[in-house]
């Protein structure tokens, strides 16, 4: 047997090793979604229904949410129990998107691409 065999044999007994260290986590194939945000127009304010679910999902305080989101649309609101009220009329789908860059910001791994 030559002496690159046996090294390679040794790398492939380490490898074998060090996998079976690792956390069954590492190994899943979980993908994350994005928690869509509800959202109605009444009259001058766009009203967030299930903003608590959101934050919750995101496992992050929902103050700290509604703060990204208020910055990033310009605007002022506030948190009532599971819902959050914008003023200002904004669709789901501007809405959707800056709670999508909040995720891709303050939730998701940049080395792992994970939550």
């Amino acid at each position: 047997m030559a002496k690159s065999d046996k090294e390679f044999e040794e790398y492939e007994a380490l490898l074998d090793k060090a996998y079976e260290q690792l956390p069954d986590r590492v190994f899943e194939s979980i993908r994350f979604k994005v928690p869509k945000g509800y959202s109605v127009i009444q009259g001058n304010r766009t009203i967030i229904k299930n903003f608590g679910d959101v934050a919750s999902t995101l496992n992050r305080d929902p103050q700290h949410v509604l703060k990204y989101l208020l910055r990033e649309l310009g605007t002022s609101g506030n948190v009532e129990g599971n819902r959050a009220i914008l003023q200002g009329k904004f669709t789901h789908y501007v809405i959707n998107d800056r709670v999508k860059e909040y995720v891709d910001n303050f939730v998701i791994c940049h080395e792992c691409n994970r939550p």
